[in-house]
């Protein structure tokens, strides 16, 4: 089955970049040129607009096109009298872009000293936004002048466009959640038909959605509370319609969006059999994020783009019956930047349109140190995890990751739910509530372990954003609070893998309880497997790795998970190289569960 371009047609070429600690308000973003003005809302540079004479003046700044369809590019012309090295072009997306201000850019490049050049920007997000592209002439001091004004960039499909499709689970095995984002629309549907070895239907079935959104009030602090180009932008409308009664092993061909809006591109899946006993797939990985500046499409090559389209390529080969990914936490590193969303649920929707995207919290979604909030999205008062060194979220608090992702409505919305896959059991965590003895999340842990009927579900996975068992140094204070504190349930319900991210790198342990490898005569397990997949997409951590007798495994560099459960005692473990797509480490887990599990 191929429902979509290749991945590579809608990222950018590889960026020759370097960290700027200055560059957009944030650590992360890739980009040649560090920003001397720091972020717009707090602006170190002077816009003057007593400086501009843009009537007067024969400086001019034109576009290749004036309407442009998501995920295309523009070439950017300018011709000035004079120009200097750190001259800009700035980019511009607003609702009533003309009349922004000259200091709320989302993006720029340098104009390198020469008086005429052309600059491609793109490939451009439909952010339900129009662009605009200005030059700005440094006259030094951090002061530039507006020498050139662009016309305005339209998306030919506006702002009701549906984009950024994905489907999850839900608590029933016959149903699937499908979401997209646009502006407000009316009448917001999911139309779709089924294709069955007895049925075959070309005509629609139309399901109603619901519609949910956020502002900057809702996020708990700042930055994330601020509204600026660079922060917080308004999200859109997120959509969700549920279909229900779908056979397994159906082909379900849908599009989002309305009548009086439009339609998305036609989109595929095939309805897994969650209760089948028959070999199951599933792709495991954390720490993905964008790591491109906002005028750069979706993802960088060999990292976040490179996952994403290892991980279509596998789909498309379907030599596996996959039945979901799960993210481990660490989705978009957005941490308060509204556009870096936009970006990351643009680089999932290949595959996320196509097969459940369960995603994990993590302390890029949710960590943060002050609040105007009482109580936060997920039920607390604040976050977890006592040694704070940073706010991760930027002050979001779980707000995005909560509104536009959908899980199986059987616990805390996206901190803690579970669900069941062919022979297994998965329990997704956040790695930032407490998980201590007599917690809502450990409390709802152990009813749902308890619950698992072991002979019918014989494997049980657990993820969690952050790792209980890492050798790479200076990863040690956060494994000594949850390892005494999670591992007796681990043992005590016989869960047989603990899946996370967190550390950037791949780790894999031999089956191991209290720091001491554990296996039967034959080498069965007798505990958990802990596998680590942080690497994805964020840079790769250098700390250097230290000698454990429990890790069997070590890897630096980018790739993602393969999970396959053969049967009810064997399952295997891939980790897969996002370079060239060859498999980097194979491990089985031989268990017959029986080592510890309650009655």
């Amino acid at each position: 089955m191929k429902v979509f371009a290749p991945l590579s047609a809608l990222v950018f070429a590889a960026v020759q970049a370097s960290h700027s600690a200055t560059w957009m308000g944030a650590t992360h973003h890739m980009h040649s040129t560090a920003d001397v003005c720091g972020s717009a809302h707090l602006s170190q540079c002077d816009f003057p607009m007593s400086g501009r004479r843009l009537e007067e003046s024969s400086d001019s700044i034109t576009v290749s096109s004036t309407s442009l369809a998501h995920l295309a590019k523009v070439d950017v012309t300018f011709h000035v009298a004079t120009g200097n090295a750190t001259d800009r072009v700035t980019a511009y997306c607003a609702n009533n872009v003309a009349d922004t201000a000259d200091s709320e850019y989302i993006d720029f490049q340098p104009a390198s000293g020469n008086p005429k050049a052309t600059l491609t920007f793109g490939p451009l997000l439909n952010m339900r936004c129009d662009y605009q592209f200005r030059y700005l002439k440094n006259l030094g001091n951090k002061t530039f002048q507006t020498l050139a004004v662009s016309p305005v960039v339209k998306m030919v499909r506006g702002n009701t466009e549906p984009l950024q499709v994905h489907i999850a689970l839900t608590k029933n095995q016959d149903e699937m959640s499908i979401s997209w984002t646009s502006d407000k629309v009316k009448c917001p549907t999911v139309r779709y038909y089924t294709e069955t070895d007895s049925r075959e239907s070309d005509e629609f079935t139309y399901v109603a959605a619901t519609g949910a959104s956020y502002t900057a009030a809702d996020m708990c602090s700042a930055p994330a509370n601020i509204t600026s180009a660079q922060l917080y932008i308004p999200s859109g409308v997120h959509y969700t319609g549920v279909i229900k009664n779908i056979p397994a092993g159906a082909t379900v061909t849908y599009q989002v969006g309305s009548n009086a809006s439009g339609w998305s591109k036609i989109k595929e899946f095939v309805m897994p059999d969650l209760a089948s006993k028959e070999a199951s797939s599933f792709f495991v990985f954390g720490d993905v994020g964008t790591w491109v500046t906002a005028t750069n499409g979706t993802g960088l090559p060999g990292r976040s783009a490179g996952t994403l389209q290892r991980v279509a390529d596998d789909l498309d080969r379907g030599d596996h019956n996959y039945q979901a990914v799960l993210h481990v936490g660490d989705l978009s590193y957005a941490d308060s930047i509204g556009y870096e969303w936009e970006q990351f649920m643009s680089l999932i929707e290949p595959v996320a349109s196509q097969l459940p995207y369960m995603v994990s919290v993590g302390n890029h979604e949710y960590c943060y140190l002050n609040s105007t909030k009482a109580i936060d999205i997920s039920g607390e008062a604040k976050t977890f995890y006592a040694i704070k060194p940073k706010a991760s979220s930027g002050g979001e608090c779980g707000v995005p990751t909560a509104l536009r992702f959908n899980v199986p409505d059987n616990g805390n919305k996206v901190f803690w739910y579970s669900f069941n896959a062919g022979l297994a059991h998965h329990v997704v965590l956040s790695s930032e509530h407490d998980f201590n003895a007599g917690s809502r999340l450990r409390k709802w842990l152990e009813a749902d372990l308890a619950a698992v009927d072991r002979t019918a579900l014989p494997w049980v996975f657990v993820h969690f954003h952050r790792s209980m068992y890492v050798s790479m140094s200076g990863t040690f204070t956060y494994t000594d609070i949850l390892r005494p504190a999670l591992e007796p349930v681990l043992k005590k319900y016989a869960v047989d893998a603990f899946f996370s991210g967190h550390t950037h790198a791949y780790e894999r342990t031999c089956p191991v309880l209290d720091q001491t490898c554990v296996t039967g005569p034959n080498g069965e397990a007798k505990g958990p497997v802990h596998i680590m997949i942080g690497s994805a997409g964020k840079a790769l951590d250098p700390e250097p790795w230290e000698s454990r007798a429990w890790s069997i495994k070590q890897l630096r560099t980018y790739g993602y998970g393969r999970l396959h459960v053969h049967n009810a005692t064997h399952a295997q473990v891939e980790f897969v190289l996002n370079a060239d797509g060859t498999v980097a480490d194979n491990s089985w887990i031989v268990s017959d569960h029986k080592w510890n599990v309650v009655a």
